[in-house]
């Protein structure tokens, strides 16, 4: 699992990288980077794959996959910010909706097996029985 953080960690990150084609960014981030910049972003993913290998170093992981699931849930409030402000100014049609759903259920998934694990610690049950 946090394998998986570091890639989407890097994924965001590299996403970033300047290019040579003018709009390297696609056209719904690059609405939803105008009331939040890039670098704060940037930061915050950088700081979820650091805890993220120090956290396989350590064999902890609970941070790190908090933190994705904390970014996650921003990039679904930003994109639903983002969706409200294109609804308002051009109209329906707009696709921010996909990305409010896709980053949402991956917050509320992860989230909810995070909850399903604590539970069963705290019931005195090993998450790998």
């Amino acid at each position: 699992m946090l394998l998986a953080v570091i890639i989407l960690a890097a994924t965001h990150i590299c996403g970033y990288l300047p290019n040579e084609a003018p709009n390297n960014l696609p056209v719904n981030w690059t609405r939803v980077i105008t009331f939040i910049p890039g670098w704060v972003w940037i930061v915050g993913w950088a700081v979820t794959a650091v805890f993220a290998v120090w956290e396989m170093v350590t064999s902890r992981g609970r941070v790190a996959i908090s933190l994705a699931v904390a970014l996650c849930t921003a990039t679904a409030a930003a994109y639903l910010f983002s969706y409200i402000m294109t609804v308002v100014s051009v109209g329906w049609g707009s696709r921010e909706w996909f990305y409010l759903g896709l980053y949402g259920s991956f917050s509320l998934v992860v989230s909810g097996l995070l909850t399903k694990i604590g539970a069963l610690k705290r019931g005195g049950i090993r998450a790998d029985d």
